[in-house]
């Protein structure tokens, strides 16, 4: 029987993301990601296959917290103008607050998008939904 892992793979997860945010795809590495996550090579291996499964779950991780939000605003009932105006604003004042990262689908889809087409299918997807829920 396998010993249960000594990290939680969510919060594991959401570490990845963010240094994936940060640096990109290319710019991050194995060591990168052993120690923003404080788990070994082993460890991200066996819980997310590859670097590039991982950077896949992280972009979907990115879309459920960040997407899902944004999709559910677009959706209400009562969205509208103001509503586009106040998603516009958070992200303005985001970057006023230093947070100069930008979407980090958009970074991925210039950074990888012609050169995997797992990673392009997924923010293609996430790209579909936001349009569809702007057209909405």
């Amino acid at each position: 029987m396998p010993r249960p892992k000594a990290y939680d793979p969510d919060v594991v997860l959401q570490k990845a993301m963010l240094l994936f945010w940060e640096k990109g795809y290319e710019a991050t590495g194995v060591e990168d990601l052993e120690k923003h996550m404080g788990i070994n090579r082993f460890s991200i291996y066996s819980t997310f296959k590859s670097k590039q499964q991982l950077f896949l779950a992280a972009l979907d991780r990115y879309d459920e917290r960040r997407g899902d939000k944004v999709y559910a605003l677009l959706t209400a009932k009562e969205a509208g103008l103001p509503t586009l105006k106040r998603i516009f604003k958070g992200l303005t004042t985001q970057a006023e607050q230093g947070n100069r990262m930008g979407c980090f689908m958009c970074n991925s889809a210039i950074e990888r998008s012609l050169v995997d087409p797992e990673i392009a299918a997924r923010v293609q997807g996430h790209f579909n939904r936001l349009e569809e829920a702007l057209y909405a």
